[in-house]
């Protein structure tokens, strides 16, 4: 109501009384709206780039594998072989990966969920005798 006053004087007489309160109700809304998107991507971008998500203790990457983990590795294809290595074993980000590799960020992320997939379908069938 405190828009519908303050602009009161873009009211014209012979118009829709309540269809003009609906226009201004609606504007205050979208605004509203806007201003709460604007301020979550903000507060994700500080929280993302916040110092706080740096890990304090550097971990040294794996360097070997058990032999059978290193065998269902090596079966996969290169692609998803290489993104499983670079993100899950020497530690890089998806970003590093992704430029590392020269495919977009998603591109790391499928190649990621699929490789784990294959690994642990490859690992699965090492633990069970084949007859």
């Amino acid at each position: 109501m405190l828009r519908a006053l303050r602009f009161e004087a873009q009211f014209h007489a012979d118009t829709n009384l309540r269809a003009w309160l609906g226009q201004v109700l609606m504007r205050v809304f979208l605004s509203d709206c806007r201003n709460h998107s604007r301020e979550r991507r903000r507060n994700e971008r500080v929280l993302f780039e916040s110092p706080v998500h740096i890990a304090t203790e550097v971990r040294e990457p794996m360097r070997s594998l058990p032999n059978s983990l290193a065998r269902a590795l090596a079966s996969l294809p290169v692609g998803h072989r290489r993104a499983i290595e670079l993100v899950d074993l020497e530690e890089h980000g998806y970003r590093a990966a992704a430029e590392h590799l020269g495919v977009p960020i998603g591109t790391v992320m499928s190649r990621l969920h699929r490789g784990r997939k294959l690994l642990a379908l490859r690992l699965s069938e090492q633990l069970v005798p084949q007859s």
